[in-house]
């Protein structure tokens, strides 16, 4: 009796053992990472674009040094009730789904503020002048110069049937009727957005 509990004793302290040292192994790959004192808060861009991966996000995480390891995180997505375990102070949506948007992360995040961040859709705009008399080529090119669209992109809609037809604009293009007017955009945006901001603002005003 007494061998076989000592060899009970021993097979409980094992067991105890690999489950402290699977929780140890858990928290530090899900804690946020050490950084220098510099680098706590600084901002990370971090740019999701339409139709990414879950796991394609968590690798991009992982290659800008936001978490330690992507398979960690993406299974923590996949199950959020295990974030909610976890994070308790920092619940999680069950029905949550990770957007295309630009974010500002920090190092200093851990898994739900990194998933509540990349659940709310956040876009960066950029601020944008078109000045007064601008052609649409000239307007085309502004824009791809700050990454909004391409240019020639932006000539071929203002110059399409379908956009002229859906604002009932009776010439051959758009022209004269992209406002001048300071926009806010964002990175990416389609050609056809960008023009029927435009159009839509000469119309409001």
């Amino acid at each position: 009796m007494k061998t076989k509990g000592k060899v009970f004793l021993i097979l409980l302290f094992f067991i105890l053992l690999v489950i402290a040292a699977g929780g140890y192994y858990l928290y530090s790959q899900i804690s946020p990472l050490k950084v220098s004192d510099d680098l706590q808060n600084q901002s990370v861009r971090f740019e999701v674009p339409m139709g990414t991966s879950t796991f394609t996000i968590a690798e991009e995480l992982q290659n800008k040094g936001l978490i330690k390891n992507a398979k960690f995180f993406y299974y923590f997505v996949r199950y959020p009730k295990l974030l909610n375990i976890v994070f308790k102070d920092q619940p999680v949506a069950q029905d949550f789904v990770l957007k295309s948007g630009i974010y500002h992360l920090n190092y200093q995040m851990n898994y739900a503020q990194l998933v509540n961040a990349l659940c709310s859709g956040e876009q960066e705009y950029i601020k944008l002048a078109i000045p007064e008399g601008k052609t649409i080529s000239q307007i085309g090119k502004i824009l791809e110069d700050n990454n909004i669209c391409k240019q020639e992109e932006f000539k071929a809609v203002c110059y399409s049937p379908e956009l002229l037809n859906k604002y009932n604009i009776a010439g051959e293009s758009a022209e004269g009727f992209l406002f001048p007017e300071t926009y806010f955009f964002t990175l990416g945006m389609t050609a056809r957005d960008a023009a029927e901001i435009m159009i839509e603002t000469f119309f409001e005003k």
